[in-house]
């Protein structure tokens, strides 16, 4: 694997995860070291890490946090955790992609007005979409309606509710 040189951008990334460890935690592996060479440490180390991992600093943060640490990372435990949360996401991404999708099922409409009782049938389209509802239903729906001395405007407004 090719070796990146420090750019100024893993330089800023490096120097937010110091921020926010001495922000969070008080303290970054040392008060010994200087913020520079710190910043310098960790851009060292994430120089390795690819460009897809790169993005999945803040994950790693969420996560050490998450995972309830009562210290900040050293530079190795923070390259770590964000590998750790790039394959997660791969793996997350992987068994999306593999689990099948149930194609989208259809109601059954017909069935539905045909099983419903006299009462049920004057609140139908309150409670399914008419837009949704196939025409055949709607003509059995109209029907219907106009048995029971329904007005035109009235089955009109309700089909269209």
């Amino acid at each position: 694997m090719y070796q990146k040189e420090i750019t100024p951008e893993l330089i800023a990334m490096s120097t937010d995860v110091a921020l926010w460890s001495q922000a969070r935690y008080g303290w970054f592996i040392s008060s010994k070291v200087s913020d520079k060479q710190i910043a310098l440490e960790l851009a060292r180390e994430l120089e390795q890490l690819s460009n897809h991992q790169l993005n999945f600093i803040e994950d790693a943060k969420r996560k050490w946090v998450d995972d309830e640490h009562d210290r900040p990372p050293n530079v190795v435990e923070f390259v770590s955790t964000v590998k750790q949360v790039c394959e997660i996401d791969r793996k997350k991404r992987e068994s999306e992609r593999l689990t099948p999708r149930l194609q989208y099922e259809k109601k059954d409409y017909a069935g539905m007005w045909d099983s419903s009782s006299d009462e049920d049938k004057m609140t139908f389209f309150e409670r399914y979409d008419a837009k949704e509802c196939p025409s055949a239903t709607k003509y059995f729906a109209r029907k219907f309606y106009r048995g029971k001395g329904l007005e035109e405007e009235k089955i009109a407004e309700l089909l269209e509710y």
